[in-house]
């Protein structure tokens, strides 16, 4: 028997990971049950604690995400039942999601049944019975409960304690199948090859904008794809920001940039979008130094701009031009630097970039690049730098490719430092600067004079003088004609259309008898007579096909069945069966098997008298 789960919580116990009863939280899913399901399993040969094939993974990061996505989980169990059953159970994401929405075994979507199973495909995949593959997944609530189902299958090794508080976990339970039809039931190879996916709405957010939210109380917050309240949520939430110190002075700013990104933008084929969605999942910061990657990858979605005000509270904008209030000029600055054009090895003409489809099964796939053809021609060369924000929008990618190329071919750029007057510039992101020397004298001297965005600052606690490098800004960065600067989708290809598989039919059935036995009475001997079916059966003109027939006494009860060598004979097949039942309404059917695995359906019944 393999390593169970409770060994694996003895085993966590002991190095020091945090496990408590009824919590199978992330942490303890690296400490994986050992045992692999293998195809040969499946076929009736040894059982996986038998051959004593592993599992060895490294110990899995939390994760979470906002916004829609699919997720991949960590082991948390891998075991087979007494009756040749796979049970697996996955961790998904720390924390409550709002819904899930559809399921993957890989990367096939399938559709699942109210009872669990999985559907049949059309090309018989996961079947030919349609419960031979269970599945399912929670919402991650705390307390959870634990799966009755892996219970059942499991009993004493998977107990009403597994609850897996605030940790969204799914199962699957996937049946032992004959070896003719593991090909079709398993076409990718097996549970072990296959894991569970879902694609899922996830973490509620809390939306201070809405009235019937609490800060207080998570279980009113709503899902939102909003970029600003998914970075608000990890502040809050895994950051550790406070709402009355680092948020409530500064919510005037926070409430526009939501709003912002709640801006319907128009599309080229009709209706809209929000202008600023995100789907970033994450992996959970150890000692905090993940924390601004994630923060950045949020702000990316939106090209957002984030800041400690002087008092500590968070100063947000979201992206766009946001027109100055705050000036710099010669009366607080002590110095400057300025340059007027971009380096050649430093300049972008060409921005690859990609998005997270539905589409595509929820993976990053390219739209059309955001070029400057005029530069390219110019340069004589193409200059390139990758956007691969996590955004669920072809049209919104490109509008961030848009403002990424202009902000980084902004025309003028440099570095300013100024007494602690200029103190007034930190939680700004745009200020008017006037780099004017000797302004009313002949000699007056102005390299830059206008709007600039503040990418940098820092701030000399002992004077309060304060440093920061600026770019060229303008308005202008956000116009936007959808009808020729939107782009289009990654192209989806239609899936290669399944090889239709005919049902055979039987061409003739002969009853072929034997007799068995002496027959001689002087030395006790009886003969008895035996029968066997010789059958012509009809299929297509392949050389990779395997026959297969069934008999049973009457209309209900168990069907025999075997798979038998051929003799070709034209475009069909003729085979001799094992001994049959002597009976005057023997059912028979026969199928067959491609060399892809793929099973036809039965032919229809054909009954025969097989009494002499």
């Amino acid at each position: 028997m393999s390593k169970t789960v409770r060994e694996i919580v003895a085993v966590a116990a002991a190095v020091g990971v945090f496990v408590t009863t009824g919590n199978i939280g992330l942490s303890i899913a690296a400490y994986q049950v050992t045992n692999a399901v293998t195809t040969a399993a499946f076929a009736k040969t040894p059982r996986p604690a038998q051959t004593g094939t592993a599992l060895k993974t490294e110990r899995p990061a939390r994760i979470s995400g906002y916004g829609r996505n699919r997720l991949f989980g960590a082991y948390v169990l891998y075991e087979t039942a007494e009756d040749g059953t796979a049970v697996d159970v996955w961790a998904f994401h720390e924390g409550r999601i709002d819904a899930i929405e559809g399921y993957y075994l890989g990367d096939d979507k399938v559709t699942v049944l109210p009872n669990g199973f999985v559907a049949v495909g059309e090309d018989k995949r996961y079947g030919p019975n349609p419960d031979n593959i269970q599945v399912g997944a929670n919402l991650g609530a705390s307390p959870g409960v634990a799966w009755p189902q892996v219970m059942a299958k499991l009993p004493g090794v998977w107990t009403s304690a597994h609850r897996g508080d605030g940790v969204v976990t799914g199962f699957m339970l996937s049946k032992p199948v004959k070896a003719k039809n593991f090909q079709t039931t398993y076409a990718t190879g097996g549970p072990n090859q296959t894991p569970l996916a879902i694609v899922a709405r996830l973490q509620p957010v809390f939306d201070w904008r809405n009235p019937a939210q609490s800060v207080d109380d998570p279980a009113t917050w709503t899902w939102s794809e909003n970029a600003i309240l998914h970075l608000a949520h990890y502040e809050l939430v895994r950051n550790n920001k406070t709402w009355a110190r680092h948020f409530l002075p500064t919510l005037s700013f926070w409430t526009a940039a939501a709003n912002d990104c709640d801006v319907a933008m128009p599309l080229k084929a009709g209706g809209t979008e929000p202008r600023y969605r995100s789907c970033v999942t994450h992996r959970h910061a150890g000692d905090g130094s993940e924390h601004k990657a994630v923060v950045t990858a949020i702000l990316a979605c939106c090209d957002g701009w984030m800041a400690p005000r002087q008092d500590g509270a968070l100063v947000v904008y979201s992206g766009r031009y946001y027109p100055p209030t705050v000036t710099i000029d010669a009366r607080q600055i002590v110095s400057y630097t300025w340059e007027t054009g971009i380096e050649d090895e430093s300049a972008i003409n060409e921005i690859p970039v990609t998005y997270i489809s539905a589409d595509h099964d929820f993976n990053a796939v390219d739209t059309d690049p955001w070029t400057d053809e005029d530069d390219i021609s110019a340069r004589g060369a193409v200059r390139s730098e990758q956007l691969e924000n996590q955004v669920p929008s072809f049209a919104q990618a490109r509008r961030l490719a848009k403002r990424k190329m202009a902000q980084d071919m902004a025309p003028k750029r440099g570095t300013c430092v100024t007494t602690s007057a200029g103190s007034v510039v930190i939680g700004q992101r745009f200020i008017m600067l006037d780099l004017t020397e000797g302004a009313g004298t002949p000699y007056a001297f102005t390299p830059y004079a206008g709007p600039v965005e503040i990418t940098q600052l820092r701030r000399n606690l002992e004077t309060g003088a304060v440093a920061f490098t600026w770019r060229a800004a303008s308005a202008a960065i956000d116009e936007w004609n959808e009808l020729t600067e939107e782009g289009r989708p990654a192209p989806k290809g239609e899936p290669v259309p399944v090889e239709p598989v005919a049902t055979p039919t039987i061409t003739t059935i002969a009853v072929v008898y034997t007799d068995v036995g002496s027959g001689d009475p002087a030395v006790g001997g009886q003969t008895s007579s035996g029968a066997r079916l010789q059958i012509d059966a009809a299929g297509p003109d392949r050389d990779d096909l395997t026959w297969f027939a069934r008999w049973r006494v009457g209309t209900s009860g168990p069907w025999s069945e075997n798979d038998y060598a051929d003799t070709l004979i034209g475009t069909g097949a003729r085979f001799l069966t094992d001994f049959v039942p002597i009976t005057d309404a023997l059912q028979v059917q026969v199928a067959y098997s491609l060399g892809s695995g793929q099973l036809s359906d039965w032919s229809a019944t054909t009954v025969v008298d097989t009494k002499r």
